[in-house]
Parts: structure tokens; sequence; C-alpha cells
């Protein structure tokens, strides 16, 4: 697993594999707006950069601002149209943000890590 954390004035980190052809991007920490600018950065590039579905997992999250909403509006409407995509999030303040603000539609949401291979696995995405 490849690690970027980020100066000490972030809130979050970030680290990435690649795992049965898809992309695990697992961001730990708050989404603080501090945050988010720099972490729209390292997305963009891993990403940009990768093939195959991705797949967030938020498991370490504990709050996001609204800037972290916009930050998977943004990056699905960047690189939406050729990936599937997926977010892990036990979190319920933060899971219910995601079906409020219509996140659920671009993303499919699963409680964790494991539940979102298996159903990948079986949809074949």
């Amino acid at each position: 697993m490849n690690t970027c954390l980020f100066a000490q004035e972030m809130t979050c980190d970030i680290s990435w594999a690649e795992k049965n052809g898809y992309n695990w991007v697992k961001i730990s920490g708050d989404l603080y707006v501090d945050s988010c600018s720099l972490l729209e950065n390292e997305l963009e590039k891993l990403i940009g950069s990768s093939n195959g579905p991705v797949v967030f997992d938020l498991s370490d999250v504990e709050y996001t601002a609204a800037c972290g909403l916009w930050l998977f509006i943004r990056i699905y409407k960047r690189y939406g149209g050729d990936k599937h995509w997926a977010i892990c999030c036990d979190n319920p303040s933060i899971k219910g943000l995601f079906f409020l603000t219509g996140i659920s539609r671009l993303y499919r949401i699963y409680r964790n890590p494991e539940e979102a291979q298996q159903a990948l696995q079986l949809t074949g995405t």
C-alpha cells in the first residue's frame, strides 16, 4: 500500500493500493477545509493515472465539512464517465450526508471494504 501523509497542518492522510483490479483509496482523519484542496490534488494524481473501478474507504473518517462532500462530487464529474465508483463508510452521520446530498446516486455506498469487494465482484464492476 502506498501512503501520502500531508503536512503537519493537515487533518487527514491518504493511502492507496491496487487489489483485484480495483483502486482502493483509504482516507483517514477528518476532512476540514484546510485539507480538502490538497487531498483533491492527491486524488486527481491517483485517479487520473489509474484504470479500473475506484473504491474510497472512509472507515477512519470521523467528520467531513461541506468541502469533503464537494470533493467527491468534483472527482466524479471529472472522471466519472469511464470508471465505476464506490464508497465504504460506516459512520451514520457521513453516510446520511451522502444520501441527503445525492452523492449516493453517483457512488455505490457500502458499510465496509469487505462488503464492497464482495458486491463488486458479484456484479463484475
